[in-house]
């Protein structure tokens, strides 16, 4: 596919931007480093998921455990595998999942 129009942002807030190019458009975060999703599994091999409202769905949703890395003023520079890890370690020690970190994949185009 040809990169034929420049990418514009349409509009920019304090957490994401609006983004388009070639008839697509898309949200990026902003001041952050990257993403994780989390496929946690606890000692006993049950699949750990998270209930949480989300206020676009205006509704509670079942998800991935999932956060943001470098989204702290003294982590910018925060490595996936760390934000990985502290998302991890919030959970009670007795639903504490087993981590295991996998290569990195983009949050938004470089």
């Amino acid at each position: 596919m040809k990169n034929n129009e420049p990418r514009r942002v349409l509009c920019e807030g304090r957490f994401a931007r609006l983004v388009a190019q070639n008839g697509w458009e898309w949200v990026e975060r902003t001041n952050t480093s990257g993403a994780v999703v989390i496929v946690a599994v606890t000692p006993d091999r049950q699949l750990v998921l998270v209930e949480q409202y989300r206020i676009p769905l205006a509704r509670r949703v079942v998800e991935l455990p999932a956060g943001l890395a470098g989204d702290a003023a003294d982590s910018r520079h925060e490595e996936l595998a760390e934000a990985a890890h502290r998302n991890c370690s919030k959970r009670p020690a007795s639903r504490r999942p087993i981590c295991t970190f996998w290569p990195k994949v983009p949050a938004r185009p470089a």
